[in-house]
């Protein structure tokens, strides 16, 4: 398969790519390295990068995952617009604009995070967010023309040594290599890790 990065130099990312490039073509894509740079914050920067990559099987979202945690008392209209443009609309604008080029029975996996399901009181500018993305993947799959797939991977807090609530980026690049290789759709893939 032909397999969009998007967020390629992260730390889940990179394991993505470890897991999936044996045996299958990965394009990676991020801000500012890769195979070709992009901004998923700029329209004209992903019809651009549609444009140059053509015809794919499956794009994974891991980028814009710099969440905002700010007290009730500090947030702003801004904490707010930051999670609209990088959270919602980066990742909404890469599915919207990525029908156009994917192949038949490919597949989007998007990223959302464990603040969806366990909010507290510094994730009032993120918790929506991510709770969007997993409502947005489990909505659009029963919409996607030519048995297109999309799923949510939604992780916790990635560290290199798992603990109670803490994944590895190898625990989550599994799920997200699960939802492209595997036949699901409409599913949110909770990667964490609470025993």
């Amino acid at each position: 398969m032909k397999i969009i990065v998007f967020g390629a130099t992260g730390l889940i990312g990179r394991e993505i790519i470890n897991q999936l490039s044996p045996e299958h073509e990965i394009i990676r894509v991020s801000r500012s390295s890769g195979d070709i740079q992009a901004d998923y914050t700029d329209e004209s920067s992903l019809i651009k990068m549609f444009e140059e990559i053509g015809s794919f099987d499956a794009l994974v979202s891991v980028a814009g995952n710099d969440s905002q945690f700010v007290a009730f008392k500090d947030l702003k209209s801004t904490h707010f617009r930051s999670g609209i443009e990088r959270k919602l609309m980066g990742q909404v604008n890469l599915v919207l604009l990525g029908m156009k080029y994917i192949n038949k029975g490919g597949s989007f996996t998007l990223s959302s995070g464990y603040l969806s399901h366990y909010p507290n009181a510094y994730s009032m500018a993120t918790s929506p967010f991510n709770a969007f993305i997993d409502n947005f993947g489990q909505s659009m799959s029963s919409q996607m023309p030519n048995q297109i797939r999309i799923n949510v991977v939604s992780p916790a807090p990635v560290a290199d040594k798992a603990r109670y609530g803490i994944v590895t980026p190898e625990m989550v690049a599994k799920d997200f290599v699960q939802s492209i290789e595997g036949q699901d759709t409409g599913k949110v893939f909770k990667a964490w890790n609470m025993d």
